[in-house]
Formats: structure tokens, sequence, C-alpha cells
């Protein structure tokens, strides 16, 4: 018998030269970022600002090669992604995660891994072949070169995740298309069925009685939900964006830090400073066009709760000092924020 999923459809999101180019999501920083607390060794700025911002955040999957290659130099191994997948814990991948993790027995939460698959890295491939008496679940970019290491993280991660749903007796081998390291004691340790490096394509083999295995975390009705959610999550992911709407949401989610400039948001997006400008002049936008509209509707937003103190909104809004804030205000709405929140509610019931 031999079936198959479908491959993950390519989304239309933010990404290195185009709107439209591929992601991936950003839910591998935080375990990334313990491996390499447990080297000893410090981890790089991105990905300790990834691994700070909203782990639901995508990033162009241009900054996230980047990321995984200066990481793995840091850290001296290039079996980082092996290390970062053991610090994996259940709901570390968000919404597909627990959706998996709902379903009645692993061969749903399989299908879910690829119907969902998307959320995670929206250029990659996900294929389970069963024949005979073992399964094959396969992963594959055609068109790109997966780095190593986060090649590595994905597949010893699926492991993971499938022992913590089913049971860590679980043996698993597993085939990756790249040559053999130096030192693979900890390549064993993970997948005791056996290892093979320079093989066709990348995957990991396991008897396909797990499939039918129940899971103890089963909940249907939840699962649904899940579904309904992540369709939802999908959908916004393949809304084509322009360039000023990544732009704004990429200063956004950086003021708190203060304020952000054009060659921070660029090296986000993984474009030049050159390409960036001139993307955002073909939309009749400027950086710092986007940067004042970013904070004021932000401003108006985060006056509509009485209870936060105007100097933390300052601050939320990348602001060195309160008076800055008021000033940039007034300019926005010849007002002040206190006076502006003081006459809201009569706006609202006028």
């Amino acid at each position: 018998m031999r079936s198959s999923m479908t491959p993950a459809a390519n989304l239309v999101t933010a990404g290195a030269n185009s709107p439209d180019a591929t992601t991936v999501s950003s839910h591998f920083a935080r375990p990334l970022m313990r491996a390499m607390a447990a080297t000893g060794r410090p981890a790089g700025a991105s990905l300790t600002r990834l691994a700070n911002d909203d782990p639901s955040s995508r990033i162009a999957r241009a900054l996230a090669t980047e990321i995984w290659s200066d990481t793995a130099s840091a850290a001296g191994s290039c079996a980082i992604g092996i290390h970062a997948a053991l610090e994996i814990q259940p709901g570390t991948f968000g919404l597909l995660d627990l959706a998996a993790r709902s379903s009645p027995n692993l061969r749903t939460a399989l299908d879910r891994l690829d119907r969902f698959h998307p959320l995670v890295n929206d250029s990659a491939r996900v294929r389970l072949d069963v024949e005979g008496d073992y399964a094959c679940l396969s992963y594959a970019t055609p068109g790109t070169e997966t780095p190593r290491p986060y090649l590595e993280f994905i597949l010893a991660g699926w492991t993971i995740a499938a022992r913590q749903m089913i049971g860590d007796d679980l043996t698993v081998s597993v085939e990756f298309p790249h040559e053999a390291p130096r030192d693979r004691e900890i390549y064993r340790a993970v997948f005791d069925g056996g290892v093979r490096f320079g093989a066709p394509q990348a995957g990991i083999h396991f008897p396909r009685s797990v499939l039918e295995v129940q899971l103890p975390q089963s909940d249907a009705r939840l699962g649904s939900a899940l579904d309904r959610d992540a369709e939802l999550l999908l959908r916004e992911i393949r809304r084509p964006r322009t360039w000023q709407d990544q732009v704004s949401r990429q200063i956004q989610a950086r003021l708190p830090d203060g304020e952000p400039n054009l060659a921070l948001i660029a090296r986000a997006l993984a474009v030049s400073d050159r390409t960036l400008r001139r993307r955002l002049t073909e939309e009749g936008w400027t950086f710092s066009a986007i940067l004042e509209s970013t904070r004021r509707n932000l401003a108006l937003r985060f006056l509509e709760d009485a209870e936060t103190p105007i100097d933390a909104i300052s601050a939320q809004l990348g602001f060195s000092e309160t008076s800055a804030f008021h000033r940039a205000f007034r300019r926005w709405t010849h007002s002040t924020p206190g006076r502006f929140r003081h006459r809201r509610p009569a706006i609202e019931n006028s």
C-alpha cells in the first residue's frame, strides 16, 4: 500500500526580493537559543532579537538561512540543529503543534503536518510514503538549498515530537542528503534506528504500525477548532502584502527597542537598503512616512486604554523621551495625548 501527502503550497508572503518570496516561522529561535546557551557561547544579534520577538512571527527565508549558518559557526558544531531539536517542548511550533497533538492517531497528526506545514515553512514539501511494514516521511525544498542545521532540526524535531506524542519507544532511522560529520554520536542518540548520509532525499523511516497508535491528548472538538484557526492563519499568510505593509509590521515589532532605521528593516526583509527604498518609492512611500504612520496608528490604539501611562506608550513607540512623543502627537492630531484621551469618549458618543 502506498499513500502520499500532497506537497505544501507556496504562499504569498514577505520575502527576499519581492513581497511574495517565501518565509519561515521563527518558532525555531527559542530552542536554538537554549541550545546555544548550553554550549556556553554567545548567540548572534539576529538570533537573539528573533528569540525575543513574537514566536509566531515570520522572517524571510534568506534571513533564516543566514541565522542558521552564523549560529552553526558560532557554536563550532554543524549538529547545532540536533541540539536545538532536543530543546523542543510541546507547543513549540504553535498552532500546527497543538493541532497535531490533538489528533486521534499519528497518521492524522501527519496529515495535519502536511496540510498546515506552510505555517512553519511555505517553501517545503512534506510527503508520507507507506510501503510494506514501514513508512517514510520525507522533506524537501524544491529549487532551494536548505541549511544543514535547519534540515537536521526539522527531522530531529519531528522525531522528538512523535515520541512525545506516542512514547519514547519509537524507533526511527533517518536519511540526510549531506555528507557525514566526523562525530555522529548525537545523531545515533536521536535516530536510534540508524543514520544514512549522502542519501537522495531527506526523510525519517519508522514502522507503519505506529501510524494507528492512539494519541493520549486526542481531542476531536479541539482539533476541529484548531483546524479552523489554522485555515484562517493560512489565508492570512497567503494574502499578498505590499512592501509598505511589510515595513510597517517590521517597524511595529521593533519600536519597543527604540526607533528602527531603514537599514535594520531592510536586513530583516533580506534586501539591500537601495532595493527597499526603490520598492517603497514604486508604491509611493518613503521609510520615514511609514514610520510616522505606524507610530500614529499605534498611538491612537494605545490611548484607548485609559490605564496605560502616557510615558509607557511613548516607550512602546520607540521615543527616547516622552516630550518627543508629545511633539509628534501634536503634529499628527493638533492635540496632546492627554487631551485626546480625555475627549475620546465624548467623540465616540456624539
